[in-house]
C-alpha cells in the first residue's frame, strides 16, 4: 500500500488491526503518525519511509511484531538519522536507492575537530555518504572513528548490511587519537571487536572498509594492531608513521590492491600473515638497518618471489641472512646516499607502471619519488624534479 503524496498526518489507530497489510510506503512529506496507527498489522514485512526527516511517532505506533520482524527501508544516507530517532525501535533498518555518482563530493573536504567526539556535528547529514576525500585535523576519539567507518561504507550488522559510504581518501596526518574504547565491527556474518587507543591504530579499527583507497597517518603512532586494515580490498596506499615500531598479526591481510609498502627506520617487528593476501605487492621498502623480526608467513610466497625488497645501502647481506627476509628473491639497495636510483633502460625495456612512494598508481611522471616498474620485471625508484 502506497499512501498519497502530500499526506502529512496519519491519525491514531488509522490502520489498527489491518492484519492482511504486508507492505506500506509512507510519503516524503509525512510529519506525524499517531499512536497505534499500525498496531496489530501482523502481516507487515516491509515499511518504506520516504521521509528524509523522520516523522514524529508514538511508542506504540507499530506493534512489537512489526518492529521486531519487519524491515524498515529509509532513504540512502539517512540510516543513522533513523537509528537515532524513535524509529530505532525497528530491529532491521536498511537503505533503499543509491547515490548517483554526480551527487558525490570529489573535492577534498577539510575539517578541524577542536574537541574530540564532535566530528559528527561538523559533517552535514546529507553530505556524510557523499564525501570521497576527507582531511581531518585536531583530536579524534572512538566516536569520531566510528563515523569515519560509516562514511567509508562499513558493515553495521552480521547480516551483510552496510552503509552506503563513498569515502576513498582519508588524510589523518594532522590529527591525533585521544582516549580509548571498543566497538563491534562486521564483515558479512563475521563480528569482531575493534580496540581504539591513543598511540596506535588498534585491532580492527579500519577493518573491512571496502571503499577506502588511501590513508595518511600522523607520525606519532607506534603500532598497527591485529587486522587494523584487514579486508580493505581497495586500499592502494597507506603511510607508515615515522615512529612505528610494531605491525601485529594480519594487520593488512586481504588488502589485495596494495602495491607498495615503505617501513620506517625504527620498525622492529611484523607479525604473522601481516601482508597475506596482498597479491598486488611489487615493492617492499625496508628502511631499517637492522632487519625487523618477521614470521615465515608475514608475506605470501608470491610476494617474496615476485616483489622487490629495497634495503638501506650496505645492508643487503644482513637481509640475505635474516630469518625469512632472505626468502625474497630480489633484494636491492634503496639507492645511493641520496636514496634515489637514476632510471636507465635499454631500448627493449619499457615502463609498464608508475607508483608514488606510498604505492598510489600514477598517471605519469610526478614530482618527487616515483617507483617505476619495467617490462623486464625490474623496479626502480626515480626522482622527478
Amino acid at each position: 500500500m502506497s499512501l498519497p503524496d502530500g499526506l502529512q498526518t496519519i491519525d491514531y489507530s488509522a490502520f489498527e488491526g489491518c492484519s492482511s497489510l504486508t507492505s506500506v510506503s509512507l510519503p516524503e512529506g509525512l510529519q506525524t503518525i499517531g499512536a497505534s496507527a499500525f498496531k496489530y498489522c501482523e502481516s507487515l514485512t516491509s515499511v518504506y519511509a520516504n521521509m528524509k526527516v523522520p516523522a514524529q511517532m508514538e511508542q506504540y505506533t507499530f506493534g512489537d511484531n512489526t518492529t521486531q520482524n519487519a524491515t524498515l527501508f529509509v532513504p540512502v544516507g539517512y540510516i543513522y538519522t533513523y537509528m537515532n530517532s524513535k524509529w530505532k525501535c525497528f530491529k532491521n533498518i536498511k537503505e533503499f536507492g543509491t547515490l548517483n555518482t554526480d551527487d558525490l563530493i570529489t573535492n577534498q573536504v577539510a575539517v578541524n575537530v577542536e574537541a574530540a567526539g564532535t566530528l559528527r556535528s561538523k559533517i552535514a547529514i546529507e553530505d556524510k555518504f557523499r564525501i570521497t576525500n576527507l582531511k581531518l585535523t585536531g583530536e579524534l576519539n572512538v566516536d569520531d572513528i566510528m563515523l569515519i567507518r560509516e562514511m567509508a561504507g562499513c558493515y553495521y550488522n552480521d547480516n551483510g548490511d552496510k552503509y552506503d559510504g563513498h569515502l576513498q581518501h582519508l588524510d589523518l596526518s594532522g590529527a591525533k587519537f585521544v582516549g580509548g574504547g571498543e566497538f563491534a565491527v562486521y564483515d558479512g556474518s563475521n563480528s569482531n571487536t575493534a580496540k581504539f587507543t591513543n598511540n596506535a591504530v588498534g585491532d580492527y579499527v579500519f577493518y573491512a572498509l571496502e571503499s577506502l583507497k588511501t590513508i595518511a597517518l600522523y607520525d606519532d603512532l607506534k603500532e598497527f594492531g591485529s587486522s587494523a586494515f584487514a579486508c580493505c580490498k581497495n586500499l592502494t596506499s597507506v603511510s607508515f608513521p615515522r615512529l612505528l615500531t610494531k605491525i601485529k598479526d594480519s594487520a593488512f591481510v586481504g588488502c589485495s590492491s596494495l602495491t607498495s609498502v615503505s617501513f620506517p627506520k625504527i620498525l622492529t617487528e611484523i607479525g604473522g600473515s601481516a601482508f597475506a593476501g596482498c597479491s598486488s605487492l611489487i615493492s617492499v621498502i625496508a628502511d631499517m638497518k637492522i632487519p625487523a623480526k618477521i614470521e615465515e608467513n608475514t608475506f605470501d610466497t608470491e610476494t617474496v618471489l615476485d616483489a622487490t625488497l629495497y634495503v638501506p645501502q650496505g645492508c643487503i647481506e644482513k637481509y640475505e641472512n635474516a630469518d625469512y627476509w632472505r626468502y625474497f628473491q630480489v633484494i636491492k639497495e634503496i639507492g645511493t646516499q641520496t636514496g634515489i636510483d637514476s632510471a636507465t633502460t635499454s631500448d627493449d625495456v619499457k615502463e609498464v607502471a608508475r607508483y608514488g612512494i606510498n604505492g598510489q598508481l600514477l598517471n605519469g611522471p610526478t614530482k618527487g619519488v616515483n617507483i617505476v616498474k619495467y617490462s623486464d620485471d625490474t623496479t626502480k625508484r626515480v626522482m622527478v624534479k
